[in-house]
């Protein structure tokens, strides 16, 4: 049986101008199936797309776009990023953590934009690892957003402008090289 956050996803899918709808929606209770399907290929995906009758690859891609959309707003807190709710337990918070790094670390993906939904995740994560750290993000949360100046939320590093390189630097730094590479070459030609 379909789960419904899958359905959610696969009709986000087919109709992504009603992304906006999700700011603010509750994320259904079997989310972790969406997290899971996004993360790799598995007998839960095979078995879910004969189910509702999609390609492997299409059900991937849904579940992808539906959870940068419904867990990467830019306001979302460190549950919400991590596809979880204030009363979900430490065995399920660290079984989302892992299903989306497995999807987003740099090291697997390499590309720059998951690269930075991986941050986030790691945001999460540091805030909700364990009850001590669950407990002082539940007490940052509560004050008052000037007191805390918007901590609870995660914050983007700012991007900076393209730095351009001459082409006399690097010609430079790499006649420096060269020079060295052909220095070290010459002293073990030397010593053989």
């Amino acid at each position: 049986m379909a789960s419904e956050a899958l359905e959610l996803a696969l009709a986000l899918y087919r109709a992504p101008v009603q992304r906006h709808a999700l700011r603010g929606m509750e994320l259904p209770q079997d989310i972790g199936v969406v997290i899971q399907l996004a993360s790799a290929p598995q007998p839960l995906l095979h078995d879910l797309a004969g189910e509702v009758n999609e390609t492997e690859v299409d059900i991937v891609e849904a579940a992808r776009f539906y959870l940068q959309q419904a867990l990467f707003q830019p306001d979302a807190d460190a549950y919400r990023v991590l596809g979880v709710r204030k009363d979900t337990t430490q065995e399920r918070i660290r079984e989302h953590y892992r299903w989306l790094q497995r999807w987003l670390h740099p090291d697997r993906r390499g590309e720059d934009w998951e690269a930075s939904l991986a941050t986030r995740v790691n945001w999460a994560w540091g805030h909700l690892r364990n009850d001590d750290a669950r407990r002082a993000y539940g007490v940052e949360c509560a004050r008052p957003l000037t007191e805390n100046s918007g901590v609870h939320t995660f914050t983007p590093l700012p991007t900076g402008r393209w730095k351009t390189v001459s082409s006399r630097r690097l010609v430079g730094k790499w006649s420096k090289r060269i020079a060295l590479g052909i220095s070290f070459g010459t002293c073990l030609g030397l010593l053989y």
